[in-house]
């Protein structure tokens, strides 16, 4: 992350790695990182660069790394996974207590985030009335 000349944060399979999330059928030869606008999108041999606005919860800190927040993350993943790796990230998620109760469901978290209409559509799922699961 040094080596980049903009400052970005760690986001989608990348952030999944580092807050321990399965990841099916997912590729991660490359680095993924979203950088706040006004920046471009990149497909580099390493790296794959998101544009959106990032709010400050939606970032935390993993091992010295700005990187997206669990829930941020499963929401990113759900927007562009297809369904059953989506699902493999989604329920480990829930399980694991990352996406917060008060979350009612994917479609409200990506307001505001480009192309975030998507993220119930592909494989049917809402979490409205989520509750933790231990």
């Amino acid at each position: 992350m040094a080596a980049l000349r903009r400052p970005a944060v760690v986001s989608h399979q990348s952030a999944a790695v580092l807050h321990g999330l399965p990841l099916r059928g997912v590729g991660l030869a490359r680095v993924h990182v979203t950088r706040q606008p006004p920046a471009s999108g990149e497909l580099g041999r390493f790296l794959r660069c998101q544009v959106a606005r990032l709010p400050d919860d939606d970032v935390m800190t993993v091992d010295g790394l700005a990187v997206t927040s669990p829930a941020r993350t499963t929401v990113d993943l759900a927007r562009v996974l297809p369904g059953e790796p989506a699902v493999v990230t989604l329920g480990a998620a829930l399980r694991s207590e990352f996406v917060p109760p008060g979350l009612a469901s994917l479609d409200a978290a990506a307001a505001g985030v480009v192309g975030g209409r998507r993220p119930a559509r592909p494989c049917g799922l809402r979490l409205a009335g989520a509750t933790r699961h231990r």
